[in-house]
């Protein structure tokens, strides 16, 4: 069997959204950019899906370098956008490593 990730990758929108539906508490996303190859359909899916559900995102970003970045301005710019009614989303820029001169970093509460 072999493991898909991303949201669009994986074309997991309807599972994500039944498990929602479910009681599951969060939105998951990991590397937009990297693994889904579309950071802003993957972050538009995310941010779509949690607040139909009036639900958080879970973003776990591992991309580094200029696509983590890119990523983490992007969700910036859509948790503040009047256009997405969520009060919690949570980044977690856990592998930027060397290119940003990173030796940790701690999770982003949005």
């Amino acid at each position: 069997m072999k493991l898909m990730q991303g949201l669009i990758r994986s074309s997991s929108e309807l599972i994500v959204t039944e498990a929602l539906a479910l009681g599951a508490d969060l939105v998951g996303g990991v590397d937009p950019a990297g693994l889904d190859g579309d950071m802003e359909r993957s972050l538009q899916m995310m941010f779509d899906i949690a607040t139909a559900a009036d639900k958080g995102i879970d973003l776990h970003l591992h991309d580094g370098g200029e696509p983590g970045l890119a990523t983490l301005r992007r969700f910036a710019e859509l948790t503040m956008s009047p256009d997405f009614n969520i009060e919690q989303q949570l980044v977690m820029p856990i592998a930027w490593g060397s290119k940003l001169n990173l030796t940790y970093s701690q999770p982003l509460i949005c």
